[in-house]
């Protein structure tokens, strides 16, 4: 039992002094007061790729360039992965300090396939030696920030969106909870593609400060789209609780803290805490971003799946909308793949950028051409124009029809019969079946059933409010307006009052 105890307390002191070794080496560095410390190397840490690599930067700064050379090459070799891109940035440094230009420029070029290099990091004095070498000048050249065509376009869809942000901010409507979900969203996409903008043109030296900000943004898309489909199906759409959906992305924030409220450059000179870096890889992961907002999707396909469209006039709105976000969630998913594989091409990143430009454009459209979807009205209100246009109907035989089924509804009741069909009440209008369905949803903005239940529901409640029934049964009574189930009784009375028939009864006898 001592034994094992002594075992214990050796592996602590042990460890605590790697962790004490290497954080004296980080907050040296970190301070520029790596020329006070003895830099030996330690037997006990050979195998700790991190040692070596802050060992390597410290060395660097005391202008030991053999040693700190040899010590990067050496976290690379034990598989240091936290800040690769900074190791080989470092590496070209000493290199290039050391007059071998050929390795130098190799460094760059890995600096910049892990990410770090940009035309700024270039400009530092210890790359003169490199100056003269054409492979630099390409390389700088390649770097220096400027706009093409496929920056300037997206460039404009950032614009796109911020307007379409101000539009939907300024729409007043029954859904003004729901559009400013939505341009929230809209706002997300916009700042995670002028980020990439500022990437791709290597702006993003100048203007560090949306770096990293896409993490956040990315995985906000998820909730908020869902949260904008509730509110949209929902009878009270304040009642989301949002908040409790957003506190995924907000821990993610926190953790990226220092990334995201700092000067990006900055932080990656001045090195982060060893903890941090633990948390930022977990949450940073491809895998993380693919099943949140995987997770977020099949909600949102889940709640279109189970609405009740045949009775919303919202269905084709969300064909678009989560085809739209279907597309910017494969699309991740793809890049995140792809990527894994020696033949995949860099700017093939374009295609996220592509996906949240559909998406974009998908509402601008859509909130051109039905803007009264965005005020909370039918979308069947705005698309009866073009719906009717050609129905080969005058407006006179339209009147017609409409006065007709006024009679048979309100004064032959034939809403009472259970079984009544689309062909039934044609063949008692004497039209044809599709005339009769065009007359109904021009005229009376509703579909056939949403028709017949409406005059079924008014029925019941007359029927309720008749003393001598008031000992029969609520279903009953359900069944004589021409309702053949409780279940659609139910659901057809609770659309049209808001309440339910027991409550209602219950209030009128008070």
């Amino acid at each position: 039992m001592k034994g094992g105890s002594l075992f214990i307390g050796l592996l602590v002191l042990i460890f605590s002094a790697k962790g004490q070794t290497i954080e004296t080496l980080h907050t040296a560095f970190v301070d520029g007061t790596c020329s006070k410390l003895i830099l030996n190397e330690q037997p006990s840490l050979a195998e700790d790729a991190e040692y070596w690599y802050l060992l390597g930067l410290c060395a660097h700064q005391n202008q030991n360039y053999s040693q700190s050379v040899a010590c990067l090459r050496k976290a690379d070799s034990l598989g240091f992965a936290k800040q690769k891109g900074r190791l080989w940035w470092y590496m070209a440094r000493s290199l290039s300090q050391l007059h071998q230009v050929e390795p130098a420029l190799a460094g760059l070029e890995n600096a910049r396939r892990f990410g770090f290099l940009n035309y700024t990091n270039l400009q530092i004095e210890e790359f003169h030696i490199l100056r003269a070498d054409p492979k630099f000048l390409v390389l700088e050249s390649v770097l220096k920030p400027s706009f093409d065509s496929w920056t300037a376009l997206f460039l404009f869809v950032v614009m796109q969106a911020i307007f379409l942000l101000l539009v939907l901010l300024a729409v007043k409507g029954n859904n003004r909870y729901g559009n400013v979900i939505l341009a929230v969203l809209v706002l997300t996409f916009a700042i995670t593609l002028f980020s990439y903008v500022l990437y791709w043109t290597q702006y993003n030296a100048y203007f560090p400060y949306l770096n990293y900000w896409y993490e956040v943004l990315m995985l906000l898309g998820g909730p908020l789209f869902y949260c904008y489909l509730c509110s949209r199906l929902l009878e009270a759409p304040t009642a989301i609780n949002l908040k409790y959906h957003l506190l995924f992305p907000l821990f993610v924030a926190l953790v990226l803290s220092p990334y995201l409220f700092f000067q990006y450059w900055r932080v990656q000179d001045s090195g982060l805490w060893p903890w941090m870096y633990n948390w930022m890889l977990l949450v940073r992961l491809p895998i993380t971003k693919v099943l949140y907002l995987g997770f977020y999707l099949g909600l949102s396909i889940r709640a279109y799946m189970r609405s009740d469209w045949e009775h919303s006039y919202m269905k084709v709105w969300f064909n678009y909308l989560l085809i739209a976000f279907s597309g910017y969630y494969l699309s991740i998913v793809s890049y995140y793949v792809l990527i894994n594989f020696k033949f995949f091409d860099v700017s093939w990143d374009y295609g996220i950028s592509f996906a949240m430009s559909f998406f974009i454009f998908s509402i601008s459209f859509l909130g051109y051409a039905y803007p009264q979807v965005l005020l909370g009205q039918p979308l069947k209100a705005a698309l009866t124009p073009f719906k009717y246009k050609n129905a080969g109907l005058t407006e006179q035989a339209e009147v017609l029809i409409k006065n007709k089924l006024v009679v048979l509804m309100r004064e032959e009741l034939l809403f009472t019969k259970n079984d009544l069909s689309l062909d039934d009440l044609a063949n008692a209008v004497g039209s044809s079946r599709h005339h009769v369905s065009l007359v109904v949803n021009k005229y009376f903005e509703q579909n056939f059933f949403d028709f017949l239940n409406t005059h079924r529901v008014e029925y019941f409640k007359q029927l309720l409010l008749q003393p001598e029934n008031d000992n029969i049964p609520v279903i009953q009574l359900a069944y004589d307006a021409g309702f053949n189930n409780k279940v659609s009784f139910n659901k057809a009375f609770k659309k049209n009052t808001g309440t339910t028939p027991a409550v209602f009864r219950k209030e009128q006898v008070c």
